[in-house]
């Protein structure tokens, strides 16, 4: 549960995700407490506070999308430790697919911003360059998306999903 409410304070306060460590206690009346800085815990707590391991952004859009479908909820480090090979097998080759839908996706929208830079650089018309250039532009975004999902998959795929196996004490071999 105690995950659940890091994940959740995360979540919530983006700002929270860029800054160092995180401290976690639980007060006499059973409340926990979080902060980022350690000289703010009351000095009968400091003993029992806890570091936690802070995620990037990135991270914790990922950690999320592996372990938290719309029908499982957001999963907490012991239920990976419950999850079968099939589970583990069928996360991978999920952020595999994800991978390879990056690579066609950038490879389609290059193509097509070569094609239209051809045209751009033949074009003698000063509107239809102005057109050009704007759709240019969107597809330097679009190849910029895609880029940014393929990182993500190669990080799931190559980092995320074997150190999360790794933690949770299942053959690294499931998800590659």
């Amino acid at each position: 549960m105690k995950a659940v409410v890091v994940l959740v304070v995360i979540l919530c306060f983006p700002v929270l995700v860029t800054c160092g460590e995180i401290y976690q206690w639980v007060d006499d009346r059973g409340v926990t407490h979080f902060t980022d800085d350690p000289g703010s815990v009351p000095e009968d707590y400091r003993s029992e506070a806890q570091a936690l391991e802070m995620l990037t952004g990135q991270e914790v859009e990922s950690w999320v999308e592996v372990t938290g479908e719309e029908d499982e909820g957001i999963l907490i480090e012991d239920d990976l430790k419950e999850k079968d090979e099939a589970w583990w097998r069928k996360r991978a080759e999920k952020w595999r697919a994800r991978l390879q839908e990056g690579y066609d996706e950038y490879e389609r929208v290059r193509l097509k911003y070569n094609a239209l830079a051809t045209e751009f650089n033949a074009s003698k018309d000063t509107e239809k360059r102005k057109e050009l250039k704007a759709q240019l532009d969107r597809m330097r975004d679009e190849m910029a998306k895609s880029k940014a999902k393929i990182d993500t998959a190669r990080k799931m795929t190559e980092e995320v999903l074997p150190a999360q196996a790794k933690k949770a004490g299942k053959p690294v071999s499931w998800v590659r």
